[in-house]
């Protein structure tokens, strides 16, 4: 099983798979929250294909918040952002952006009305006193979500979210 984690990756790893010598099954996940959704339906006891198909309909229903500085100003997504902001992806689109990287990653999971767990990991550069901050203002902006942690040690994203 391949899990691509990114969108722009999906295409070369099937390309890989039909060249591979052994059997390859990717599933499409477009980010790391729908990678590890997908990982939690693994079943190595059923057959390949059926895992791979039942892995993507669950990475399907997830959704992932990437929270990253803007490495120079641009127009990303119809947003003007500039070069050291903080912003927030919702699945791969730029949804919100500004100073505190906090604030972002909240405003971006305020749009996700639906989730009941949010898992939050932490980028490599993230002290435990960033985190436990991230988690108590998450907590507080969605009061009926669950929040859980885990130390993700990412190189480019302070928080990624997942939501389930």
């Amino acid at each position: 099983m391949v899990l691509p984690n990114d969108k722009n990756v999906i295409l070369a790893a099937e390309q890989a798979a039909k060249v591979a010598g052994v059997r390859v099954r990717v599933v499409p996940t477009k980010n790391v929250a729908q990678g590890m959704a997908a990982l939690v339906a693994f079943d190595p006891t059923k057959d390949p294909d059926e895992v791979a198909k039942d892995m993507a309909q669950v990475a399907e229903r997830a959704h992932g918040i990437e929270v990253t500085r803007a490495i120079r100003d641009a127009t990303v997504d119809g947003e003007r952002v500039r070069q050291g902001e903080a912003m927030a992806l919702l699945d791969g689109r730029v949804v919100a952006h500004g100073e505190d990287e906090v604030a972002v990653l909240c405003d971006a999971a305020r749009r996700l009305t639906a989730a009941e767990i949010l898992t939050l990991y932490s980028g490599a550069g993230v002290d435990e006193v960033r985190v436990q901050h991230a988690v108590q203002r998450l907590r507080a902006a969605c009061p009926r979500v669950s929040v859980e942690v885990a130390h993700g040690g990412q190189q480019y994203y302070a928080f990624i979210v997942a939501a389930e």
